[in-house]
């Protein structure tokens, strides 16, 4: 009984896997059935070719022939694009296969990340080259030496004009590329050095703001050297060289326009209520080369145009000349009368204070005044002598020929003239006197106040014989 069972499961299990492979199987063909029908799809479509071909003239068995070939490549082509099916897994059940196409996985913004990995590294490279790329790949051109070697490569070739670009100017330097190359070609260092590439440099001294670096020319009798100085401006390397006064400064009347070579001094650079000179204001250049300047001056006065060669020091007041004719006139005629005036009430002794407040400024010491008045007077008319000179009169007051009057301050002006003092002497004969003259007058409405007495002779002249013009 038990050989009956054993072949009974033994057969059981041997149907099992016969209906396995016969599942299998249909599956199999089913899936090959699906193919063919794709295929036979595909062949359909090409057919019309095979029509159109036997419609014309041509001869009809290569077309077949050639149509056949088509077909035979799409077949293969069919092969490699259409997935193969492949298993997947087994019925749990039954223990047949599954068969099916496998989905591939896809990348998801794989190439996204690639861009933004390559802009990451490109950006990084460029910062660091930036930053220490001209040390890795050669010699930093804003070193130094690199811009020692650019300075001296100019000179020789030339090029001062990318050399000016190279120098150290201060903020509102009035030094303009005329003047560097006048510099450079009146200097002797730079002479001879023309066209000769052949030079080497060597470093002296560095810190992190200064270097200075030896500069060899090669010559057949003698080599050339001389040195170059460098300083840190900001973040860049620049050249100390040329001929330059800093804070080159003079004085003006208070409320002149100045221009330097036709460019306006800004008025910034000009500084009033000076405490040594209330009438001037102080200007200030930054930075001028030691060479000639037309310097212009405007005032509501007077105008004139100076030509100045700048100094490290100097002591210096530029003043317009008065254009104005009219004030002139009127000025010299204050003169005359004034002096003529003063003169009279010395004779019938008009007292100091009368004569402070009908001739000068409040601005003038009384002490000034008493050495006009009294003493100068007391010794022009040498009153104490046995013969005085008596009957004194100013008869003209004309412009001087060596100097021209000028703006003193804002309403204050220097006038410089010629006088004509007549006057008696020993027997009642009389003299005259023509000299050179000068005093600081002040605009008090349409007439003038003596501000400042310039030349103590105009009162107490001794040789009354001059003759000046």
């Amino acid at each position: 009984m038990n050989q009956d069972i054993n072949n009974e499961l033994n057969n059981t299990d041997q149907s099992d896997l016969n209906n396995q492979d016969s599942i299998k199987q249909d599956t199999e063909e089913e899936i090959i059935e699906e193919v063919s029908e794709e295929k036979e799809e595909v062949i359909e479509e090409i057919k019309p070719i095979e029509s159109v071909q036997e419609d014309s003239n041509d001869e009809v068995k290569p077309v077949e022939q050639n149509n056949q070939e088509e077909i035979k490549l799409v077949q293969e082509e069919s092969k490699k694009e259409s997935p193969q099916p492949q298993i997947l897994g087994y019925d749990p059940q039954t223990g047949a296969p599954i068969y099916g196409l496998k989905e591939k996985p896809k990348k998801k913004h794989k190439g996204l990340i690639i861009t933004l990995i390559i802009v990451l590294i490109l950006g990084l490279l460029t910062g660091l080259y930036f930053l220490v790329g001209d040390k890795i790949f050669g010699e930093d051109s804003n070193s130094p030496s690199a811009i020692t070697k650019k300075y001296v490569n100019n000179l020789v070739n030339k090029k001062y004009e990318d050399n000016f670009e190279l120098i150290k100017l201060e903020n509102n330097s009035y030094v303009v590329l005329n003047d560097y190359i006048a510099y450079v070609e009146n200097n002797e260092t730079y002479k001879d050095i023309e066209g000769n590439k052949e030079f080497t440099i060597k470093e002296i001294t560095s810190t992190s703001t200064e270097s200075t670096y030896e500069i060899t020319f090669k010559k057949e009798e003698q080599d050339k050297n001389f040195s170059i100085n460098l300083v840190k401006d900001e973040d860049k390397w620049k050249i100390k060289d040329g001929n330059n006064v800093t804070n080159w400064s003079f004085e003006i009347p208070i409320g002149t326009k100045v221009l330097i070579d036709g460019r306006e001094v800004e008025q910034e650079n000009i500084t009033t209520n000076l405490d040594k000179n209330k009438e001037h204001s102080l200007c200030v250049i930054p930075e001028i080369a030691k060479v000639e300047k037309e310097i212009t001056l405007e005032h509501n006065l007077g105008r004139s145009v100076i030509k100045v060669t700048p100094k490290d020091e100097t002591d210096l007041f530029l003043a317009p000349e008065i254009t104005n004719t009219e004030l002139l006139y009127n000025a010299y005629n204050y003169i005359k009368d004034t002096w003529n005036s003063m003169y009279n009430d010395y004779v019938n002794k008009v007292s100091l204070e009368t004569v402070t407040s009908k001739y000068f400024d409040s601005s003038v010491k009384t002490e000034d005044i008493k050495q006009i008045y009294t003493a100068a007077f007391d010794k022009i008319t040498d009153a104490t002598s046995t013969y005085p000179y008596h009957d004194m009169k100013v008869t003209e007051v004309v412009p001087s020929k060596k100097t021209q009057s000028t703006v003193y301050s804002e309403d204050i002006i220097l006038v410089n003239f010629g006088y004509k003092l007549e006057y008696s002497y020993i027997w009642d004969i009389d003299y005259d006197m023509k000299r050179y003259s000068s005093i600081i007058l002040k605009k008090d409405g349409e007439s003038f106040k003596i501000y400042k007495i310039t030349d103590i002779g105009l009162f107490n002249y001794q040789n009354m014989f001059t003759n000046d013009y």
